[in-house]
């Protein structure tokens, strides 16, 4: 996992991404989260339902360097079995949890809030 930027020992800093289920995933889906055809509210009430999925953890807190990670250029990621994660798709960090975007990421629940 080249380019991710590990936490200091000590440190619980991990980050959990989840994929969107093929039922939300579509190619339409490279058009921005919009592209799924889901609200903003939509997408996280079907998150909180459970149509996501925990494809894995990675040992950093920064988004960048999760979804770098997190693609499967080389070889796969995770177990080798999960795809790369995409646009739609959720990272859950220690500020709160962030949709992957077009171009970066909209946080969708900020857990200083909950």
């Amino acid at each position: 996992m080249a380019g991710v930027v590990l936490a200091a020992k000590g440190e619980n800093e991990m980050i959990t991404i989840y994929h969107a289920s093929k039922e939300i995933f579509s190619d339409s889906s490279w058009f921005g989260y919009e592209g799924i055809g889901l609200s903003m509210e939509e997408i996280i009430v079907k998150f909180q339902s459970g149509e996501y999925f925990k494809a894995g953890e990675l040992n950093t807190n920064d988004l960048d360097a999760a979804y770098g990670a997190s693609q499967n250029l080389v070889s796969g990621w995770g177990d080798g079995k999960q795809r790369s994660t995409s646009v739609g798709d959720i990272i859950e960090n220690d500020e709160g949890f962030h949709i992957v975007d077009r171009a970066g990421f909209l946080q969708i629940i900020n857990k200083g809030a909950a």
